[in-house]
């Protein structure tokens, strides 16, 4: 928690105007720390020769284990997330009500739905299941890895060990395979490190390579960063697929941060590359 307190405070004495929104991810954050503190070990059955030949032909490892989600404690874990974002703001407990009218109404299978995503469900199914029951597909997405994570992290702390991501060079997450939504760079040489959005994996990636469709020309890859605004925190946008992903250079912090703060904290980055015509991966 204390990295937690030190990131929260670092971010606010530089961008004030994010101090709604860390209050929020800051309890979420908490909520959910206490939720995986409750949840059973967890065993996987994997031969780390077999893990290694699955990670390098691109096949993510949590697909080839017997991995369960407990579906009651993620189902609550949503509500509470749900109740910390509804006592921050009349527009988040606007959102919130929608939940509890398309819960209330079956249209919406909580329960269903937090086995679909523990399993593998992508980010498009989920923003699609967002737009039909007509909510925000960013809050609603927030609300329902946070409620999964927990049981994600306990998975991939057991399999990340079985993997050397030195030459792996994949734009999936090896545990869970989906696509990164922040990066980091590392070491005094910069290295660029992809961070998982479900599962909180890192894993190494070229830094002269798009992620998105892995374009190499250096004319088409730029670092597009806010006016007046740090240069710890920019995007990396390919001029070929007009796609980007926020970074952050960790070398200019005392550690590296929680990733969910350093994401909200980038807010501004995300709309001045949308602003410039890029799409988030």
């Amino acid at each position: 928690m204390e990295n937690l307190e030190e990131d929260v405070k670092r971010v606010l004495k530089d961008s004030p105007e994010y101090e709604k929104l860390l209050g929020v991810f800051k309890e979420m954050l908490i909520a959910q720390r206490e939720a995986r503190d409750k949840l059973p070990a967890v065993e996987v059955d994997l031969d780390a020769g077999k893990a290694a030949e699955f990670a390098n032909a691109g096949e993510a490892l949590l697909g080839k284990i017997e991995a369960g989600l407990d579906a009651d404690a993620a189902a609550e874990l949503f509500e509470k997330l749900k109740g910390i974002a509804a006592g921050h703001g009349d527009e988040f407990g606007e959102e919130t009500g929608k939940i509890d009218v398309a819960i209330e109404a079956g249209r919406l299978d909580l329960k269903g739905l937090l086995e679909e995503v523990f399993a593998g469900g992508s980010a498009e199914d989920l923003k699609k299941k967002a737009m039909d029951l007509e909510l925000d597909p960013h809050f609603f997405a927030l609300l329902v890895f946070s409620s999964v994570r927990p049981s994600l992290e306990l998975y991939a702390e057991k399999l990340r060990p079985m993997i050397d991501d030195k030459d792996l060079e994949k734009r999936l997450c090896p545990v869970c395979g989906r696509m990164p939504y922040i990066s980091l760079l590392e070491g005094e040489e910069g290295r660029r490190a992809l961070c998982c959005p479900a599962c909180s994996t890192t894993w190494r990636f070229p830094r002269l390579r798009c992620v998105n469709c892995g374009e190499e020309d250096h004319e088409k890859l730029r670092m597009l960063y806010p006016e007046g605004g740090s240069r710890e925190r920019y995007a990396d946008v390919c001029d070929e697929c007009k796609r980007y992903l926020k970074v952050v250079d960790s070398r200019k912090l005392v550690r590296a941060p929680v990733m969910m703060i350093a994401d909200a904290a980038t807010l501004h980055i995300d709309m001045l590359a949308q602003r410039e015509g890029f799409v988030t991966l």
